[in-house]
């Protein structure tokens, strides 16, 4: 598995491997919220901070910043409609 995401919180450390950067991405920023220090490293080595994450491949800045306004903006529900493909925004419905 080419992405390994590592938090650390005092004396505890969480290990996950991944196949997607976007994926392990995601799980570190879960962990980060919830105050713990995390980085992810790739296949060759080399260790992504997370001011670092949009150079990791397949993480598009779109996406982050995407999950950024989710959550400056209270949520998912605030994601842009084009995400919630198929449905109504319409109360009557």
């Amino acid at each position: 598995m080419p992405y390994q995401m590592v938090a650390e919180r005092g004396d505890e450390t969480i290990r996950s491997k991944r196949e997607s950067a976007l994926i392990a991405v995601a799980k570190a920023r879960i962990f980060i919220e919830e105050g713990w220090k995390a980085h992810i490293t790739d296949e060759h080595g080399r260790n992504f901070e997370p001011a670092e994450f949009h150079l990791l491949p397949a993480v598009r800045p779109t996406i982050v910043e995407a999950m950024d306004h989710a959550k400056v903006a209270g949520g998912p529900a605030t994601l842009p409609v084009a995400l919630n493909a198929g449905q109504s925004n319409d109360p009557a419905t």
